[in-house]
């Protein structure tokens, strides 16, 4: 019995789908439903039984359920026990990109400090994958943007950090260049460049502010930021970015591109952290949190 497949049991009883458990911890069903199928085999006996409507545990799946919660918590006290014997120590946190450029530095920077036998492991992703990662135990803190996605991972503790909003990013070559601000109208009428998975799925940020409007067209998408905004000054695309999350921006100071206002809509968004209360914190990573929002308050009262 591996401890992997009673964590998949578990998601599968968590979201009443083999198949959209799978796709919620990004593998493919069938490793996932082969990693169910082979506990039980293993132990004699199913687990689930399988509807048409969905998965539900049996009378042994119940108290597998409550005997794998026991197993994991037993896991999380002995995990966090060794960690309180080292001084030092690494704290895995995974954050949305645009979150690295400004507030990450500042937090990285006083960590090194005030903190410095403290290691930051950072990761960036998109924010539906990011929680998936807290819920998984493979990132400890997740920074995210507040969307509708988080119902599915109630498990999780969320807290605010910040409201943020979105501003145009034009370059010269844009005819809203010289625009003091832009309508909802005229943003949703240019060539965008998307960002990973921007409007095509539901990762909170872009796709709350858009909600049932319609969306713009899109040349390419791309994960490199840096790329993006290099073809922004040099086009006439454009692109959705925060606000304060890019202050500071190097094609801002620059002059390359511009953000702009928008006005007739509302584009305001919501950061905050994740937790999952299942994993025990270290005082490490107690310590890394209590610098960001430290952190996060500082860099709000220089806006």
């Amino acid at each position: 019995m591996k401890l992997e497949q009673l964590y998949y049991f578990q998601e599968a009883v968590k979201y009443r789908s083999i198949s959209v458990a799978a796709k919620q911890n990004y593998i493919s069903q069938s490793s996932f439903s082969g990693a169910i199928s082979r506990l039980e085999q293993e132990l004699g006996a199913p687990l689930l039984t399988r509807t048409n409507t969905g998965v539900e545990p049996t009378e042994l799946g119940r108290l597998a359920l409550e005997k794998a919660e026991a197993i994991f918590q037993a896991q999380s006290e002995l995990v966090a026990a060794a960690k309180g014997q080292n001084v030092a120590g690494t704290v895995a946190l995974q954050c949305i990109p645009g979150f690295h450029h400004r507030v990450l530095t500042a937090v990285l920077q006083t960590l090194r400090n005030t903190h410095p036998w403290i290691t930051l492991s950072v990761s960036t992703g998109e924010s539906r994958k990011i929680a998936s990662s807290v819920s998984s135990g493979m990132a400890t803190i997740g920074i995210v943007v507040k969307g509708d996605f988080l119902s599915a991972f109630r498990e999780l503790t969320y807290t605010p950090l910040f409201q943020d909003e979105y501003l145009l990013y034009a370059g010269q070559f844009s005819p809203l260049w010289d625009q003091d601000s832009v309508t909802w109208q005229q943003v949703q009428a240019q060539t965008h460049i998307g960002f990973l998975d921007e409007f095509r799925q539901d990762n909170g940020g872009l796709m709350e502010v858009f909600q049932n409007q319609p969306h713009p067209a899109v040349s390419f998408w791309t994960d490199d930021l840096d790329s993006m905004k290099q073809m922004i000054s040099q086009s006439d695309q454009v692109a959705l970015f925060p606000k304060f999350m890019a202050q500071g921006d190097a094609y801002l100071e620059s002059g390359a591109i511009r953000a702009i206002p928008i006005t007739g809509h509302d584009t305001s968004f919501e950061v905050g952290y994740l937790v999952s209360p299942k994993y025990h914190r270290s005082p490490l990573s107690e310590a890394v949190i209590q610098v960001l929002v430290e952190t996060v308050e500082n860099l709000s009262q220089d806006k």
